[in-house]
Order: C-alpha cells, then structure tokens, then sequence
C-alpha cells in the first residue's frame, strides 16, 4: 500500500514539474515598457506620455511631510526664513538635517531624493 501511495506521489510531482517548465514560464515580458506596435499610433505615444508624467506627482515616496512638493522644510526652514515651531526634542530628523549631521539612517534625505528624482530614470 505504501509503494501505490509513493508512486502516485511522485507522479503528481512530476506532472507538476513537466507542466511548470514550459516555454511560457520563462518567458515573462519585462514589466513597465510598451510595445513597438503601440508606439507608431497616436493613441499609444498619448498614452505612453501620460503613463510617464502620471508618476511626476511629488508625493509618491516617504513621508510627505519632508519630502511634498511644497518644499518648505528644504526650501524655507534650511533657508531661515521658517521655523518648525516644536520643542528641541520634536522631529528629531529635522534636527539633524537643519544642523547638517544627517546620519545614513535619516530618512527625510532619501524621501526628498525619490520624490525629486522619481522620473529619471
């Protein structure tokens, strides 16, 4: 009985296998990029310009706070003309951004490059 069991086992596992390893599995198109047919037509350079400024937004990385595209605390607070109007204590990360002693472990550097750079690629 535990020979029937181990064979039907293993033929269900090498059916699974045979199925899985087809042509088509491989073959996965790459994600993000459109195709030469689409692109000659009208429609598919329109759709292609708004598929790549929809991501220009300025709000899709990190803590906005840091990093909208208001650009207050980079622009105002650094600049002196703002304060962030907290005790000495609160957001400890713009501390140390507006002392210039940013440790790698601050987040509000990279929230700010991703969402200045999030189209260039």
């Amino acid at each position: 009985m535990k020979l029937i069991k181990y064979i039907a086992l293993s033929s269900i596992c090498l059916l699974f296998i045979a199925l899985a390893c087809k042509e088509s599995f491989l073959e996965v198109p790459p994600t993000g990029s459109i195709s030469e047919k689409k692109i000659p037509t009208k429609a598919g350079i329109e759709g292609f310009l708004i598929a790549t400024y929809a991501v220009l937004t300025g709000r899709g990385y990190g803590n906005a706070f840091y990093s909208g595209s208001t650009n207050w605390f980079w622009g105002s607070v650094l600049g002196g003309d703002s304060n962030k109007a907290s005790d000495a204590g609160g957001e400890g990360l713009m501390n140390e951004v507006q002392r210039y002693a940013t440790p790698k472990t601050n987040t509000s550097v990279t929230s700010k490059y991703r969402t200045s750079y999030e189209g260039v690629v």
